[in-house]
C-alpha cells in the first residue's frame, strides 16, 4: 500500500492491498447493509482475518472481522441462516441475540472503549 489508507477497516485495507476497490466494498456493503446478498460471508471473514493481520487496521474496525475469524464455519453458517431469514422476511431462530447483534455490540463496545465516533 502507498499513502495513507482510506479507512481501518481490514476488508478495505485487504482490497487496497491487492487492488480492486470498489467491487468487493460494493458486496461488503450488501451483505452489511441489510441487502438479499449474504452467500459470500466465509469470503469476507477470511479477507478480514487477512487484513487484521497485515494492514493497520483500526481496533473498532477490527474486532467484527476478529469474530467472525474466531467463529469458524459454525458462525459463518449461523450468520448466514440469519441473513437469508432476515433478507427473506422468516422468523429468525429463539437463540439468544443475532450474530448481527453481536458483531454490532462488539463494534460499539471497542468503539466506546476508544472514545470514538459511529461508522
Amino acid at each position: 500500500m502507498s499513502g495513507e489508507p482510506r479507512s481501518g477497516c481490514p476488508i478495505n485495507l485487504t482490497l487496497e492491498a491487492l487492488g480492486d476497490r470498489w467491487s468487493l466494498l460494493v458486496i461488503r456493503d450488501m451483505m452489511f447493509g441489510r441487502r438479499r446478498h449474504f452467500q459470500l460471508v466465509p469470503l469476507l471473514a477470511h479477507m478480514g482475518a487477512w487484513g487484521r493481520r497485515h494492514t493497520p487496521a483500526t481496533p473498532e474496525l477490527s474486532i467484527r472481522a476478529q469474530l467472525l475469524e474466531e467463529g469458524g464455519p459454525a458462525l459463518w453458517a449461523e450468520f448466514m441462516d440469519e441473513l437469508r431469514a432476515a433478507h427473506l422476511g422468516l422468523p429468525q431462530p429463539a437463540r439468544g441475540p443475532t450474530v448481527g447483534e453481536r458483531l454490532q455490540k462488539a463494534y460499539e463496545a471497542v468503539r466506546d472503549s476508544q472514545g470514538g465516533a459511529a461508522a
